[in-house]
């Protein structure tokens, strides 16, 4: 194989196809993060853990938008009486998910997706 030809390949990029973050972060992973850390929620919040990282995986990924607008999108809220969020809740709830969850839901999702990734080869090495 040409090295053009191998360079061209490094652009297909299956994993950037998806619909649904749920198809390429599965829910067990993050709750298994969530585990491992000792983090839960004690009682029934609008915004339990879980849902607490899909909400700062999607303010890393939608910066433009505002929180609660962003909240309202990825429809993560639990419903009860009150239909939103305060900001002052979204804050809360960071505070206490902390940063050693969401750098472990970073860590194994980067490990579990470089192993699934068709990295093109060229002379015996990887191409990224």
């Amino acid at each position: 194989m040409q090295l053009s030809e191998a360079l061209a390949r490094t652009h297909i990029n299956r994993l950037t196809e998806f619909t649904c973050l749920a198809d390429v972060l599965e829910p067990e992973l993050i709750q298994s993060c969530l585990d491992s850390h000792g983090v839960a929620s004690l009682r029934r919040r609008k915004l339990p853990m879980d849902a607490m990282i899909w909400a700062v995986i999607g303010m890393a990924l939608f910066r433009g938008e505002s929180v609660r607008s962003l909240i309202n999108k990825l429809d993560i809220v639990l419903p009860q009486e009150v239909d939103y969020v305060a900001r002052s809740a979204v804050t809360q709830a960071r505070k206490r998910l902390g940063s050693d969850v969401v750098r472990d839901v970073f860590k194994r999702s980067a490990k579990t997706w470089h192993e699934r990734a068709e990295h093109p080869h060229w002379c015996g090495l990887n191409l990224y």
